[in-house]
């Protein structure tokens, strides 16, 4: 079994995603697990590590976060995509509130999942 590296745990979702780096233009993508610290996307675009790019993510609960993050790793995924791992570097408005409550929330994220304590 892999090592997670994340200090908090992991919650997959399947969430659409609006992305942008530097003044590049806006790219759409998927979400395929958040924590408090990062998340990991598929897309068609290769970022490569190092890389800031903005997020805008729309949350099932009607609220939103914004938030820039650093690629740190990307793999080639399924059907020609790319799956990169991220760590939040920068919260925008209140979001890192809003993701912590999205996580905390009572009914919780059937997803959640501390991989360390497997």
């Amino acid at each position: 079994m892999r090592q997670d590296k994340r200090i908090s745990p992991r919650c997959t979702i399947s969430q659409l995603v609006q992305m942008r780096h530097g003044y590049e233009r806006w790219r759409s993508g998927e979400v395929i697990d958040i924590s408090r610290g990062g998340l990991r996307c598929s897309s068609t675009y290769e970022f490569s590590t190092g890389d800031t790019v903005y997020f805008l993510l729309s949350l099932d609960n009607d609220q939103s976060i914004s938030v820039d993050a650093t690629a740190i790793h990307t793999q080639s995924g399924d059907n020609g995509d790319f799956e990169t791992g991220f760590a939040f570097t920068r919260f925008y408005d209140g979001s890192e509130a809003v993701l912590r409550e999205y996580m905390d929330a009572d009914d919780g994220l059937a997803g959640c999942r501390d991989e360390n304590e497997e």
